[in-house]
């Protein structure tokens, strides 16, 4: 396996500082605080951690009391590798993203795409209106300066297979269960990759409480994905997912591609579980302490 270079602190200083519109603070212990908002101020709290870049902040008003089903949906929507998550096991929300500190990733190009994300979440959760959801650019040209994703992803070691128009897939390196990728080259938009977990139809309240919440638990414990929920007319998609600029590189999607099968391995047999059962459901929530904060569950 190839040593992971990671930049120094006074890179990571020089790529932060390369910001427009951010009012900047550094302490000397590798945490920054940055504040952002159009229409609130936001302070982002930035920092290093065994060679990546947390960002956090807390959402607008209560962290608790919130639909998880709902805050999983508006993920979808977010730009960059921002995430709605529930850190270490509770249900308190935060807003989040993590960026590799490679040497050869464009680390100002994800910290400006999560600030984005970071920004309409807590925009969406306050009512204000913010950037357009991700993916929303209607211009899907390919940007001249990167290379070929399915390129990309062979010289990273990754195989893939077309599916359809700049859409690829490739198995991912589960060990609990067989997973599969599929990268969509969205042009100036970026590069989504994603793995589903789950197809299904209507669900009860009570399972989509169940699901919502360890999808964000998952979130919370895992590096650069964020669980997601595509829906549609007839049924609804369950899975994690990772948006990577238009600048993408082999190693953001080595990174991308690893850490959605870590979240295969952790999550799939869960997923399956609460989405079929609301006895497990009940028995999860009941667990977590989740049925006496949202009463609207507590039947089953």
């Amino acid at each position: 396996m190839t040593q992971r270079t990671t930049l120094s602190e006074s890179a990571i200083e020089s790529q932060l500082q390369r910001l427009e519109n951010c009012d900047l603070q550094h302490d000397d212990n590798g945490h920054w605080t940055l504040v952002i908002g159009e229409h609130d101020e936001i302070e982002v709290d930035l920092r290093v951690d065994d060679g990546w870049l947390r960002l956090d902040t807390a959402p607008p008003g209560p962290t608790q009391g919130h639909d998880p089903w709902r805050l999983v949906c508006l993920n979808r929507q977010l730009h960059g590798t921002a995430k709605l998550a529930y850190p270490s096991q509770c249900a308190q929300v935060r807003l989040r993203s993590e960026i590799p500190l490679d040497d050869d990733v464009d680390v100002a190009h994800l910290l400006i795409d999560a600030l984005l994300g970071i920004e309409a979440g807590y925009n969406a959760l306050s009512g204000a209106t913010g950037a357009a959801p991700a993916g929303a650019d209607s211009d899907h040209t390919i940007p001249d300066s990167r290379e070929d994703v399915a390129q990309l992803c062979v010289t990273a070691g990754w195989p893939v297979r077309a599916k359809g128009d700049r859409t690829w897939s490739t198995t991912l390196a589960c060990t609990r269960t067989y997973q599969q990728a599929t990268l969509f080259d969205e042009g100036n938009s970026g590069v989504l990759v994603r793995t589903d977990l789950l197809h299904c139809g209507e669900l009860s309240e009570l399972c989509r409480h169940a699901l919502g919440s360890v999808l964000l638990s998952a979130s919370g414990s895992l590096r650069m994905v964020r669980a997601s929920v595509a829906s549609g007319e007839e049924e609804s998609v369950v899975g994690f997912e990772v948006r990577i600029p238009e600048s993408c590189s082999g190693a953001e999607l080595i990174h991308a591609l690893a850490a959605l099968s870590v979240a295969g391995d952790l999550c799939s047999a869960e997923v399956a579980l609460l989405a079929q059962s609301e006895t497990i459901a009940h028995e999860y929530l009941d667990l977590r302490g989740q049925l006496r904060e949202n009463s609207a569950v507590q039947g089953g």
